[in-house]
């Protein structure tokens, strides 16, 4: 969890008196784990962890690089767990260009096993990472991406800055230090809402229709859109016997 104001003191005390043996590179969620093993081990396996990952520790995992690209010149990945993975340079830019003889090719789909143009059409360099908002904990965004101190490890190309990479327990349940000194769940916020997925698994917004008729390709279903493709189901019809987001997930 992030340890925040006045609880950053005691709750690290109680934290290292308890657990003598904790060593400094223990991760923020990995506090909750303590007490609730069983949903943190079902968050590991749900791919929220993943959805940014710095390079020294995604090139631990099976990705493949864009061709002619070494881990040296990756800063971050976006993903790289079980869909898809995109890359940023070492100026925090998404990298939309490989270095072979055809432009794009900079995104992987482990589904199919093939490279794919992500926005082939921009400059290599100049597409930024603003995407913080439903791909780390925390995210602030830069309103002056040129200043790069708003900039998450001051690259140029991310603008905004984050608590932790991906999705962490403390995105949906927010900050946790007062929970872990009170151990109450009357401080710990508790949102099973539909809305709450929806608010980043959503295409055009909560009450978008999805334009998925007429047979055109840029009218099928598209990604992100699980909140709209439920929400235009008969799971969300109102009945309170029909199935939201956390009835399957």
């Amino acid at each position: 969890m992030r340890i925040t104001g006045k609880w950053i003191v005691p709750v690290l005390l109680a934290a290292l008196l308890a657990l003598p043996s904790m060593v400094s590179a223990q991760t923020i969620s990995d506090e909750c784990a303590s007490c609730h093993n069983e949903q943190f081990q079902q968050w590991k396996a749900s791919g929220h962890p993943y959805k940014l990952m710095k390079g020294d520790i995604a090139q631990n995992r099976p990705i493949p690089l864009p061709e002619g690209y070494t881990w040296d010149e990756i800063s971050y990945v976006i993903g790289g767990y079980k869909w898809k993975s995109r890359y940023m340079d070492k100026d925090g830019y998404i990298i939309t260009e490989g270095k072979g003889d055809v432009p794009g090719n900079t995104q992987y789909n482990m589904l199919t096993g093939e490279w794919v143009d992500y926005h082939a059409d921009d400059p290599n360099g100049t597409r930024p990472y603003n995407c913080g908002s439903c791909h780390t904990t925390g995210w602030v965004a830069n309103d002056n991406p040129d200043d790069t101190s708003g900039n998450q490890d001051g690259l140029a190309g991310i603008w905004g800055t984050f608590e932790e990479p991906g999705i962490s327990c403390e995105q949906c349940h927010g900050a946790g230090a007062r929970h872990v000194s009170t151990q109450s769940a009357d401080d710990i916020t508790v949102d099973s809402s539909d809305e709450l997925c929806g608010s980043c698994h959503n295409r055009g917004g909560l009450n978008t229709t999805i334009p998925a008729s007429g047979g055109l390709p840029n009218t099928f279903i598209r990604h992100h859109e699980q909140y709209n493709e439920w929400q235009n189901s008969a799971h969300s019809a109102g009945d309170p016997t029909n199935a939201g987001c956390n009835d399957c997930h």
